[in-house]
Parts: C-alpha cells; sequence; structure tokens
C-alpha cells in the first residue's frame, strides 16, 4: 500500500468557476470544509469512511455518497487529473473547466480505478452551490 497522505493542499479553488483542485492526500475534511466557508459542496457527498478519508483515496475507490441518485456519481464531477504511470512519468488529463475535452475520458477513467492504472496525484473536481 501506498501512502500518499503526505502530498496533501488546495492546489487551486476558483469558487466562481464552481471548481477545486487539490492533491491526492488531501483530507476529504479540509476540502468541504473550505467549500463550506465558500457555500459549496460536493454534489455526490462523498463517504468518508474515518478521519483519513482522502481526495485521492475517493477518486481511485469511485466511492458517491447518498446524493449519487439526485445529482450524479464522483466520475460525473471529474473534469481532470494528474496521475503517475508506472514508469514514473507524470501526466495530466483533462482540466479545471468542462470545456477541456481533451483527456477528459482518462479523467472519468481514473475514478473507480482502484489505483490501478496510476497513482492520482492531484484531481480537479466541480462543485455545487449548497441547498
Amino acid at each position: 500500500m501506498l501512502d500518499t497522505r503526505g502530498h496533501s493542499g488546495l492546489v487551486a479553488y476558483e469558487p466562481s468557476e464552481l471548481v477545486i483542485t487539490a492533491r491526492c492526500g488531501t483530507g476529504l475534511a479540509e476540502i468541504e470544509a473550505a467549500m463550506r466557508e465558500r457555500g459549496q459542496m460536493l454534489a455526490f457527498e462523498p463517504p468518508h469512511f474515518g478521519a483519513n478519508a482522502t481526495l485521492g483515496g475517493m477518486v481511485a475507490a469511485g466511492i458517491s455518497g447518498p446524493r449519487r441518485q439526485a445529482a450524479g456519481a464522483l466520475r460525473d464531477f471529474v473534469l481532470g487529473v494528474k496521475i503517475m504511470d508506472g514508469r514514473g512519468e507524470v501526466l495530466s488529463f483533462g482540466g479545471q473547466v468542462m470545456k477541456n475535452v481533451a483527456g477528459y475520458d482518462v479523467s472519468r477513467l481514473m475514478a473507480g480505478s482502484l489505483g490501478t492504472l496510476a497513482i492520482i496525484l492531484e484531481a480537479s473536481l466541480k462543485a455545487r452551490p449548497c441547498p
């Protein structure tokens, strides 16, 4: 098992654009706290399963919470990823806006891959206003 919690922190958060980008080891609680301050949330309400839940683990597991039925799955909210492949090369796919279609399919493929395709280094997700 590879522990990525050391690679953490928010990379970019644009509340006006409804996009948040964070490193894989960033805790879900930290991400949700930053979003709550701006009146936003992750629409699919990811379950935490403990205090050590991270963004990378959530994306790799493809975990969506109770709002999946109404809002959609995690895969629907992944805009872009930065990954490290088996040769140690860092690759970027997708982007931080919906208009960026190049590599968008790879970003969505990483959701639920359980780390078998590559290590997720960063992920950009769509945010939603809180109800």
